[in-house]
């Protein structure tokens, strides 16, 4: 992940290569951490919540960072689809 990144974007603040940084650390314990609870074969809940928490910090890791998350079209707005009102 670091190379992709590091090839791709400008990182010359140093805040912003450091916070890049622990996100790659985090993005590899994530990965570590998903394939012991593939191996184990039981729910552990404690590590599904630490994964969990993993996976927040690199979401707003990347969004510090200023990397703007995909977001799916959703539903469209009243009238979108030819639809003026619901009480009809």
């Amino acid at each position: 992940m670091w190379t992709r990144l590091v090839s791709s974007y400008d990182f010359s603040d140093p805040a912003g290569a450091e916070t890049l940084w622990l996100l790659c650390d985090a993005e590899s314990r994530r990965s570590q951490l998903s394939d012991a609870i593939a191996a184990d074969g039981k729910c552990r809940g404690d590590w599904i919540k630490l994964e969990l928490a993993l996976r927040a910090y690199i979401t707003k890791s990347f969004e510090k960072l200023g990397f703007e998350p995909v977001r799916s079209p959703g539903r469209p707005p009243i009238g979108g689809l030819g639809i003026t009102s619901w009480d009809k």
